[in-house]
């Protein structure tokens, strides 16, 4: 068993979870502030320089890394076929688990650093442009939007039938999943 963790030196850590000693270690070369996605026996996790990178979690070869347009903070959500994240580029993308390949992307007005939530076939997520967004997972096409009073950096929660997401207008929303009404 290991924990996977990654550094502001831009290490992305593989630590045996029963002595926390270095299992293995990959360098992406920058920043590394999302916390690590695992699936199986792949770790996702994006970097200030712009790559998702996708490594083998038991030997930390790289499988493979996606390049979006600016850094990426945000820490990634999967489904069975993909993973999500947002940048600072103002894109939540979906890409392909197997290959990195793009499936979609949405465009907010700002940076999308909100760690995305997968309820059904919606997403969820916040960006500095003040919005809460629900995305529809297939096609990335726009479900709803609800504008707060400022930027959004946490990552919504979704229970019965809510969703729930802090602002830095220090409120906190309880929106209705379906159509965003609060």
């Amino acid at each position: 068993d290991k924990i996977y963790v990654g550094t502001e030196k831009g290490t992305l850590y593989a630590l045996s979870a029963k002595d926390g000693n270095t299992t293995w270690s990959y360098d992406t070369g920058s920043s590394i502030y999302s916390t690590p996605c695992v699936v199986g026996d792949t770790v996702y996790v994006g970097s200030d320089n712009g790559y998702m990178y996708s490594n083998n979690a038991n030997s930390g070869s790289l499988n493979w890394k996606f390049k979006a347009d600016g850094s990426i903070r945000s820490s990634a959500a999967s489904d069975d076929e993909n993973i999500y994240f947002g940048s600072d580029d103002g894109y939540v993308y979906a890409i392909s688990r197997n290959d990195g390949t793009l499936k979609w992307k949405y465009h907010t007005d700002d940076s999308v650093q909100s760690a995305p939530t997968i309820d059904g076939d919606t997403l969820y997520v916040g960006s500095d442009d003040d919005n809460v967004y629900a995305i529809n997972i297939n096609d990335g096409s726009l479900k709803w939007k609800f504008t707060t009073g400022d930027d959004i950096k946490s990552s919504p929660a979704i229970w019965d039938s809510k969703v729930y997401v802090g602002s830095d207008d220090s409120q906190v929303y309880a929106l209705d999943a379906q159509n965003g009404a609060e």
